[in-house]
């Protein structure tokens, strides 16, 4: 509903009650809305130290280090996510939107394609996000002359180098436009 503050708050006096990994990530996912992604990031950890197999932390981790720009380090926190919960639409739609973010849009799309069986109308708690369908039509749109240019050239050009920026950029501005509206 867009209270993530107030959320933030709520969920703070829960913890002191009672710190639970469930509290960590949900607290976490209030801060990811606000743009904290440190605050985040230690939420999903502290939620990791206390049950290493409650897998919404790691979702929280993955996103929170995308925040910071270390997404090799979202992967692997994705993934951990997935390999405890493999039917977990969410996890997946998290790691397509990393890989896009990585410039990988080819496995960006199976990821994404994997998802949809899972859940076709699922659209992440999380603003700057959109369904999957809609991530893979702005995929689609945006990274098919790439991929083509890398297959006929694999060595990188400053051209398909430009084009992966150019589609990062682009899921940067959605998720920095749709957090303003929320």
């Amino acid at each position: 509903m867009g209270q993530y503050e107030k959320s933030v708050e709520v969920i703070s006096k829960g913890i002191l009650l009672d710190p639970k990994p469930v509290r960590y990530a949900n607290r976490g996912y209030g801060y990811l809305a606000l743009g904290n992604y440190s605050a985040a990031l230690s939420d999903a950890d502290t939620g990791i130290s206390l049950n290493a197999n409650y897998a919404p932390d790691y979702g929280v981790q993955a996103l929170a280090l995308k925040g910071t720009g270390k997404i090799n380090e979202a992967l692997a926190a994705i993934d951990t996510a997935i390999a405890l919960e493999p039917e977990n639409v969410h996890y997946w739609h998290v790691k397509g939107n990393l890989l896009a973010a990585n410039g990988n849009c080819t496995g960006a799309r199976e990821t994404l394609e994997r998802s949809l069986p899972l859940d076709p109308d699922y659209n992440l708690p999380y603003p700057g996000f959109s369904r999957a369908r809609e991530t893979l039509a702005f995929l689609n749109a945006t990274c098919i002359p790439v991929v083509q240019q890398a297959s006929a050239n694999p060595v990188p050009t400053k051209s398909s180098l430009g084009g992966i920026a150019a589609i990062s950029g682009m899921i940067a501005l959605l998720a920095v436009g749709t957090r303003k509206k929320a």
